[in-house]
């Protein structure tokens, strides 16, 4: 049991420090100033469709929406304009429903932000530097769940629980 609990969480833990290190490495790029050209919330709603709870003569439906912030911004560097679109390098695809609430609200259409581009690849360009949210989540969650499995582990070589 605990090597499944070790094996398992090495999977978030792997992926987390992937993108924490992807992250860090906009820390060091160089910040220039950029025009959103575009932005949209982009709502998902996951509302089961079968049934709710029935509370006498109410019924009521849980309601689940998720909330992705899609960017475009226009940027200029080393003398040429460029169109990007990154959020946070290393999200493993994954956004904060909150954030990006926040994120729309802070960047309408024609207002400026300062972003940061890979001075190797002129085209990589990101609005937020830094380890995203969801590396260090991922992170986390793995952290403890390969912690866990080690202590557990421990307990059984001690003869504790088994």
């Amino acid at each position: 049991m605990a090597w499944t609990v070790i094996v398992l969480g090495l999977a978030p833990l792997g992926f987390g420090l992937w993108g924490l290190k992807q992250g860090l490495e906009t820390l060091r790029w160089p910040k220039v100033e950029a025009e959103i050209v575009d932005a949209r919330l982009i709502l998902r709603d996951d509302t089961p469709s079968r049934g709710g709870v029935q509370v006498g003569h109410v019924h009521v439906q849980e309601r689940t929406e998720f909330a992705a912030f899609a960017v475009v911004f226009r940027y200029t560097f080393a003398g040429e304009t460029r169109l990007g679109g990154g959020v946070e390098r290393g999200d493993l695809g994954l956004q904060n429903s909150a954030k990006s609430r926040e994120l729309n609200a802070a960047h309408p259409i024609g207002s400026k932000a300062m972003v940061v581009v890979d001075p190797t690849d002129p085209d990589d360009a990101y609005l937020l530097a830094g380890p995203s949210s969801a590396a260090k989540m991922a992170t986390a969650v793995g952290a403890v769940m390969v912690l866990i499995g080690l202590w557990m582990r421990s307990l059984m070589r001690r003869g504790i629980g088994s």
